[in-house]
């Protein structure tokens, strides 16, 4: 009979650590889910395409998927542009050297790749490529999302921000979507 109630002490020590370590690891990841959950990013982002057109009838339509640190640093991705004015077609390419967000706005400086300068889509005298985009929700929503592309000489995202927002036109087509890790 000793022996039966000394392994039912050991059973009951057994099942409060057991249970407190349950508790513990409940703790932890009560602390933890609620931040994975929400899909809260430690990264500034910006992705999407879209279509503006200028009064000109020049449009541009644009790709883009650019990353960064929560304060822009080590900014990372590519600017995609298609600009069509006077019936020509310039395609090109740039790679994200600044990303700046804020609140749903972002812009993006890239410098464009490739050896031709005649062939990037602002011409020659602007190795840089500025795009800048508002992200208004869904497409299907009443205020559509805003960008405006364009070519520039020099300066950095914040230099251009104010300016871009200022000028940007709705997108025909597209959709942008822009996450502020702030």
């Amino acid at each position: 009979m000793q022996a039966f109630r000394a392994s039912g002490r050991r059973m009951r020590r057994l099942y409060r650590s057991g249970s407190t370590v349950l508790l513990l690891l409940a703790a932890v990841l009560l602390a933890v889910v609620p931040s994975v959950a929400s899909g809260a990013s430690p990264n500034d982002s910006a992705t999407g395409s879209g279509r503006v057109a200028d009064l000109s009838g020049a449009s541009s339509d644009f790709s883009f998927a650019a990353h960064s640190g929560a304060t822009g640093e080590d900014a990372k991705g590519n600017l995609n542009f298609r600009n069509t004015q006077d019936y020509t077609e310039n395609n090109g390419t740039a790679k994200v050297t600044c990303l700046l967000v804020s609140g749903n706005d972002a812009i993006m400086i890239g410098t464009w790749k490739g050896d031709d300068p005649d062939a990037w889509p602002f011409g020659p005298t602007f190795p840089n490529a500025v795009l800048f985009v508002e992200d208004n929700g869904e497409p299907s929503g009443d205020t559509p999302d805003r960008g405006i592309a364009f070519g520039a000489t020099s300066g950095t995202c914040a230099d251009w921000l104010a300016f871009a927002n200022g000028v940007a036109l709705p997108l025909e087509q597209g959709n942008v979507v822009v996450r502020d890790a702030t």
